[in-house]
């Protein structure tokens, strides 16, 4: 629902297209590639995935959103805001279709009103992203409310209830991008979001997450007070190749960094924890990962490896991404037997010193037949 170029650079062959936002201003009279768009997010995600999802191994998702998708057109070009809505009744259809394979989804909201860190996942790539000047809070409140309200009515749905167990709040906010906003505004927000989802969403049934903005170390005790938040989980972004530094490190310089430095900035968290986004990828970051070519013997047998030291330590996490056009190390459905492996990891014993094989261990488990009709919205 949010496009970025390494995921999908097939939208992005004109240089002058960075984020979604760019698309559809550019292209926004032109029916054939509005339509392409749309096709896109209608062919994107199908039922086939999510059924290999489950015969991975995979019990949760994490689905993201932009803030487009929950209110009108019209408020939309009356702001002069280049997106598009209508998105949910494909968000419907996938729900269902996660019922029916037994997997969990946390909701997350990807791209907030005035672009909250100025990258292509927040919807908008601009150099001045301004979320927490003007209404952009307040906008990004109402829309966690309605968020939360269209939610609690998949609930009433048979076919679609329990298949959400989590809000979250807002992805990566770039707060050193953000003009007069700093980590405490972030937390100020999440603090008022809190009470607006639960008026909905009840915690016996429903996180809340919160997203860690880029640090580690500002969580300690945050939304500790259990008789005012229940429910809370933190998510954690770990990855080695945005650091540049570590582009040319060793394999086991990357195996090594996640087995002592990185399972720290879990386990010191004091707040109910997981890792919402990690990958394979050492060399480039994303901004260039659809270039790189399929991996080497040395390259594959290196990221089983560390797959397994980081699947040993999240524990609960979430791959980014599942899969990809062009960018194989962000890829599960492509590196799945290969580097990447079936879930729980049978051998994850091999991780971090471990003695354990890098041999993949199929298991059985039963995952309904796809049917020949599709699941509609």
């Amino acid at each position: 629902m949010v496009l970025e170029k390494f995921i999908t650079p097939s939208f992005f062959q004109e240089d002058n297209i960075r984020s979604l936002w760019d698309y559809i201003e550019i292209y926004s009279n032109d029916s054939q590639k509005i339509q392409a768009l749309w096709d896109h997010w209608e062919h994107w995600v199908q039922e086939e995935d999510i059924r290999q999802l489950a015969i991975i191994g995979f019990t949760h998702v994490r689905i993201p959103v932009g803030y487009w998708t929950f209110i009108s057109q019209e408020e939309l070009d009356f702001r002069s805001e280049y997106y598009l809505t209508g998105q949910w009744p494909l968000l419907i259809r996938c729900t269902r279709w996660l019922k029916k394979y037994s997997i969990k989804a946390i909701i997350d909201l990807h791209g907030a009103p005035g672009s909250q860190n100025g990258w292509d996942n927040s919807g908008r790539f601009t150099s001045t992203p301004f979320w927490g000047t003007g209404d952009t809070i307040q906008r990004t409140l109402d829309i966690i409310e309605t968020l939360s309200q269209w939610v609690l009515q998949l609930e009433s749905d048979n076919t679609t209830s329990g298949a959400i167990v989590g809000v979250e709040l807002m992805n990566e906010a770039a707060t050193w991008k953000l003009p007069n906003v700093g980590i405490n505004d972030v937390k100020n927000y999440y603090l008022t979001a809190y009470p607006i989802v639960r008026k909905y969403l009840p915690a016996d049934q429903f996180a809340v997450v919160i997203e860690m903005s880029f640090c580690f170390d500002c969580w300690q005790n945050f939304m500790s007070n259990l008789s005012e938040y229940q429910n809370v989980m933190i998510d954690l972004h770990i990855y080695q190749c945005f650091d540049y530094g570590l582009n040319q490190a060793s394999y086991q310089t990357h195996i090594d960094i996640t087995c002592t430095n990185q399972i720290s900035l879990v386990t010191s968290q004091t707040l109910p924890t997981f890792v919402g986004e990690w990958s394979v990828a050492f060399k480039l970051d994303s901004g260039s990962a659809y270039l790189e070519p399929y991996p080497d013997s040395s390259q594959i047998s290196f990221m089983g490896k560390w797959a397994l030291s980081q699947i040993s330590i999240y524990h609960s996490h979430f791959f980014w991404n599942f899969k990809t056009e062009s960018a194989p190390m962000w890829d599960y459905f492509l590196g799945f037997g290969q580097w990447l492996p079936e879930l729980p990891a049978q051998n994850a014993s091999y991780a971090c010193g471990g003695n354990g094989t890098l041999d993949w261990i199929p298991t059985t488990r039963y995952i309904p037949p796809l049917e020949t009709t599709s699941v509609t919205s």
